[in-house]
């Protein structure tokens, strides 16, 4: 192997002080995979060996088995990158489902290389999902399968596809920030939006046994909220949702909310459903987004479908400059929500948005858009409904972004 000069003979011994004995850690070392060294062994030997900031070389396309839990790596290995020299990485899950992969003692790095995760074992998210659970970082990374990250991570310049019927990048109650950043997510499958149109190329979630969210044996299921999302200028393409919630929970009867979500300078087009959808979002920000041909082949008739951002349970949001062409709906909607299914018995959640927040809305801009499908709220542009949040009259606070009109209740 590279980099390995007398090393493995040093390793392979021990340092001895006293009677005490203690291993040799070889530091910020450089491994290579080829023909003759796969990564399994190399892998196996960073596990028993290695500190500090590993990297991990493909010379040629690899493949590697995990289970749940997968530790790469042990509590002295800051970092681990694997640079895949443009070539395949192939991951076989061998666990029944949830099978996970992380860094002991650190983050864990992709780069340069196209991920495929095959099937291993029969559960549903085993099947199509590359479940990760140490800090990640992904750049210049082809996926061709879906990612769960639990622990934070941050993704620049890679290609995201849609693997299977459910999400491409999904955010349960990571511990630290996220940053998805020059990003590309396509691609729908037809069952998706016949089935799942409610799924989102990125989704942010809580474990929480009600909804079913994260449901791995692995997590506690305490409805942890997400912090300090920033998806900024990435592409979403074809994409059944583009980014958002489909289940809230609630704690002791309070709302659970993803706090400081900012999503910016993103492009959305030729979306099924909704390019955003927030359900208990605080202090979200979206901002200088381009949402073009968002909802015009969806058929569903539910009030909060084919709306360029949607949604409802919301404290606080500023959603400004940004640009709608092509949608559907209305591009803006807000109204009283309740979970569909599990967890349908918390409580509906509702929308608030202060005044300053409202006027904010003024800097969007609007063509060839459609308005909601009770003809009682035609003519506007953004229509979301304040107090209990249900759909009156009395409620409505309604945006005719041409003529630059803000109307606090719709007289009969």
């Amino acid at each position: 192997m590279k980099g390995r000069k007398l090393l493995s003979a040093v390793i392979a011994g021990a340092m001895v002080l006293g009677t005490m004995s203690f291993p040799v850690f070889a530091a910020n070392e450089t491994y290579t995979v080829d023909a003759t060294h796969t990564l399994e062994n190399v892998i196996s030997e960073i596990n028993t060996s290695a500190s500090g900031d590993v990297v991990i070389n493909l010379d040629t396309d690899a493949n590697f088995s995990f289970g749940a839990r997968t530790q790469i790596g042990n509590e002295n290995t800051t970092s681990i990158t694997i640079d895949g020299g443009n070539n395949v990485l192939d991951l076989l899950g061998t666990d029944t489902d949830w099978s996970s992969l992380g860094n002991a003692g650190g983050k864990l790095v992709f780069k340069n290389v196209t991920i495929n995760k095959t099937e291993g074992g029969n559960g549903a998210w085993n099947n199509h999902a590359f479940n990760i659970t140490s800090y990640v970082e992904f750049d210049n990374v082809t996926v061709n399968n879906a990612v769960t990250i639990h622990d934070g991570g941050k993704f620049t310049n890679t290609n995201f596809y849609e693997a299977g019927e459910y999400y491409t990048l999904y955010i349960p109650a990571v511990d630290q920030d996220v940053v998805i950043e020059n990003c590309t997510f396509k691609g729908s499958k037809a069952s998706t939006r016949a089935k799942n149109y409610m799924k989102e190329a990125i989704n942010l979630d809580t474990p929480d046994p009600e909804t079913h969210g994260l449901n791995a044996v692995w997590v506690a299921q305490d409805r942890t909220d997400n912090k300090n999302i920033t998806i900024t200028n990435n592409v979403f393409d074809g994409v059944t949702r583009g980014v958002g919630t489909h289940k809230y929970s609630q704690k002791n009867g309070e709302n659970v909310y993803h706090e400081n979500v900012v999503i910016t300078n993103n492009t959305f087009k030729n979306i099924f459903d909704n390019g955003v959808f927030i359900l208990n979002w605080k202090n979200a920000t979206i901002e200088n987004n381009t949402f073009n041909k968002i909802g015009l082949k969806s058929k569903k008739t539910y009030s909060s479908g084919a709306h360029a951002i949607s949604g409802g349970g919301i404290e606080g949001i500023h959603v400004k400059n940004n640009i709608f062409s092509n949608v559907k709906r209305n591009p803006i909607y807000f109204c009283v929500q309740q979970n569909v299914g599990s967890a349908s018995s918390y409580s509906k959640v509702k929308t608030n948005i202060t005044k300053e927040q409202t006027e904010e809305m003024l800097t969007n801009t609007v063509s060839n858009c459609g308005y909601d499908m009770n003809v009682i709220f035609k003519g506007y542009d953004i229509l979301y409904f304040r107090g209990n949040s249900e759909r009156t009259r009395e409620n409505a606070v309604a945006i005719n972004l041409k003529k630059q009109e803000i109307s606090w209740g719709i007289e009969k």
